[in-house]
């Protein structure tokens, strides 16, 4: 079921060149080196000091007599840690603190490993391999996933390369070095990246070990993407040039009109600048027309009376998490016009102020017709207004940056900070074609801005990668217009026939899993929803809700299995201390048999003797008078018969043992005397 409406599947997928098979298991060391560097990032010292490692263990390899250089320190760490490329600036800043810590030894001019020093220092192969364990069982946890989830069979490389495409949203300096370098080519469509948000947002419901790993990635990339940033080894605190202009999304995302963990992230990305920063934010006016529009489209729908499938219907847009939340909270028309009413004074609560769109100017126009084109081809606009509205706020930054080129944030005088990746990609494709690109482009996804100012905040909080991570994994499922609108229309469809029931589509429109369901379907081809679509996707989503229970069911299953078997041992354990006390009984009864038997035998010889004895005295004559015959007589026989109570075991306290024992104990005493007194 996995493959059936899905567009590509393990049967059409091609066999990798060897050099993307390089390519990917650059990602896997790069993904390890990523590890490390959190694993020892000190939240008390600069980000460049989370490479430090790296250089050491360079310098452990080098003989006394070998000269260090940046160039060739750069050459290495990138080849053995999957890095694309080290700054020289970075280089040589690690170079004279290895000098500072006696790691290097100065002789004239030039620089050496001071080996005794270097070999107190431990060898960083036990955490790489520890970390590379790590990073192994994360890209199998996604292969497995791929498998379950979308039928495709991935290996682990394939892993490795579609988690290093999830980072890029954390590190935007890291992905441009890439594509600069070797490590990657641009990117084969967001199809990986729909199975690893899909696996992300499954790992946070149910896999925390592997949520973990995912975020140890992020905030590894994090740090290491601060080693691009153009004032490297001099961070700058301040921002007091820089001015951001926000997009639709980032405005409905501060105005909680997303999911909890999508308008916690802005919120973090907004408290970072304005509190921290001083950064003054904006919207440009006809930002804000657009923002009215979305709200005006709900409020004029519910105006109508329509609600469910055909509201979603008509609402159809980009910014579908703010109509979903809307949607979800049952929001009426009132409340909605309301909202639009004192949009203005919500945003000033803010601290965003409403800006007017900069006039334009002759001098350094932008070509607005190619730019048009590659916004076209980029972004995929299905009308006109996005598009313009999207050109109007490029332009307008780029007018009033000028002729400036700004090497970092604290030189930069203006920024756009949108939620779409693919329009920053298209703002700096155009102007690079345009040749007025700079290190600082004009337009930063939102959370690329935050990964930064989180390097360069002095007082970063712990969270808040993870609280990135989450958020990326809720947004990226969020399907476009042209898929939505494909996905209702034939939700609608099946309703009209009666196929599904009304709280299943108000199952399928509104809750998150089922939109998880649909990517997994349909991998975010709008092209492979089909009435089948519908079908699949719920019966995933029913099988999804039904797992807890049936977890439950399976884990009092097992505990009962284990509780049987526990008393299945025990009773082993008693028979076999049945069979045990059986046999000891049976030893038992023949020692017993044995000993009555030598008892018998003894009572019959000790009769024996007394007879014996009797018959001797008679044959020799040792009896003479009537009173010797008689206590020998009686004696002999009480005697006789005392020998033959006790070999039979004849017990003392009955009546006519006691008289028997009684008797012969006198006999014996009236032989003894008898004899005595015949001597």
């Amino acid at each position: 079921m996995a493959g059936a409406s899905s567009p590509k599947n393990s049967s059409s997928r091609k066999k990798p060149t060897p050099a993307k098979r390089e390519h990917r298991a650059e990602a896997t060391r790069l993904l390890t080196t990523m590890a490390i560097v959190r694993a020892n990032a000190d939240t008390d010292r600069d980000y460049i000091s989370n490479f430090e490692p790296f250089a050491t263990d360079y310098l452990k390899t080098l003989p006394a007599d070998q000269e260090v250089r940046p160039d060739l320190l750069s050459t290495v760490v990138c080849e053995k840690w999957g890095i694309p490329s080290l700054p020289s600036a970075v280089a040589k800043i690690l170079i004279r603190r290895a000098e500072e810590r006696q790691e290097l030894v100065r002789v004239e001019h030039s620089l050496y490993p001071n080996q005794q020093r270097l070999a107190d220092i431990p060898e960083l192969t036990t955490e790489k391999n520890a970390m590379l364990a790590r990073m192994n069982s994360l890209a199998d946890k996604v292969v497995q996933y791929a498998v379950d989830a979308h039928g495709l069979t991935w290996s682990r490389e394939d892993a490795a390369s579609a988690l290093s495409r999830l980072t890029e949203d954390f590190g935007a300096e890291l992905a441009l070095a890439k594509r600069r370098g070797h490590l990657s080519d641009e990117p084969e469509g967001d199809h990986p990246l729909v199975v690893v948000h899909g696996f992300a947002r499954s790992a946070l419901e149910s896999d925390p070990i592997g949520f973990e790993y995912l975020e140890e990635m992020v905030q590894g990339t994090m740090l290491v993407n601060a080693m691009y940033f153009p004032d490297v080894g001099h961070v700058s605190m301040r921002l007091k040039h820089l001015r951001i202009y926000l997009d639709t999304t980032p405005v409905l995302r501060a105005l909680e009109l997303a999911d909890e963990p999508v308008y916690e992230a802005t919120q973090q990305m907004m408290s970072l600048l304005r509190d921290e920063f001083q950064v003054p934010l904006f919207v440009f006016s006809h930002t804000l027309e657009e923002i009215d529009g979305v709200l005006g489209g709900i409020a004029g729908a519910l105006r109508r009376g329509t609600r469910g499938a055909p509201l979603q219907a008509s609402v159809a847009g980009r910014n579908r998490e703010a109509i979903d939340v809307l949607m979800k909270r049952g929001a009426t028309a009132g409340e909605i016009e309301a909202l639009r009413a004192e949009l203005r004074q919500r945003l000033k609560g803010l601290k965003i102020e409403v800006v007017d769109t900069p006039a334009h100017v002759e001098k350094g126009h932008i070509d607005e017709e190619r730019f048009d084109e590659v916004l076209d081809e980029v972004v995929a606009y299905r009308s006109r207004g996005p598009r313009d509205k999207d050109l109007k706020s490029l332009a307008a930054v780029d007018r009033l940056r000028g002729s400036a080129k700004p090497l970092d944030l604290a030189q930069a005088n203006s920024l756009f900070v949108t939620a779409n990746a693919k329009l920053v990609r298209a703002s700096r494709e155009y102007f690079r074609e345009a040749d007025r690109s700079a290190p600082v482009a004009h337009a930063m996804h939102e959370t690329a801005l935050t990964a930064q100012l989180w390097v360069r905040s002095p007082h970063p909080l712990p969270d808040l990668p993870r609280q990135l991570l989450v958020a990326d994994c809720f947004a990226a499922l969020n399907p476009g217009p042209e898929l939505w609108e494909r996905w209702v229309q034939h939700i609608l469809r099946l309703n009209e026939r009666g196929a599904v029931t009304d709280e299943q589509v108000q199952n399928l429109i509104y809750h998150q899993q089922a939109k998880s369901k649909l990517f997994e379907v349909t991998q975010g081809d709008p092209e492979a929803v089909q009435d089948a679509t519908v079908t699949d996707v719920l019966e995933r989503f029913e099988a999804a809700l039904q797992k807890p229970a049936h977890d439950e069911v399976a884990l009092e299953r097992k505990a009962r299995e284990e509780v049987q078997a526990e008393r299945d041992s025990l009773e082993t354990k008693v028979e076999g201390l049945e069979v045990w006390r059986s046999g000891e009984e049976a030893k038992s009864r023949r020692r017993d048999a044995k000993y009555i038997k030598l008892r018998m035998v003894a009572g019959y010889c000790g009769v024996v003797v007394v007879l014996a004895g009797l018959i001797s005295a008679i044959a020799l004559g040792q009896i003479h008078s009537p009173l010797s015959w008689s206590a020998a007589i009686t004696g002999s026989l009480f005697l006789a018969v005392g020998c033959w109570a006790w070999g039979h075991r004849r017990s003392w306290k009955l009546p006519f043992g006691a008289l028997i024992f009684a008797g012969a104990i006198s006999a014996l005493f009236v032989n003894v005397w008898a004899v005595v007194s015949s001597t």
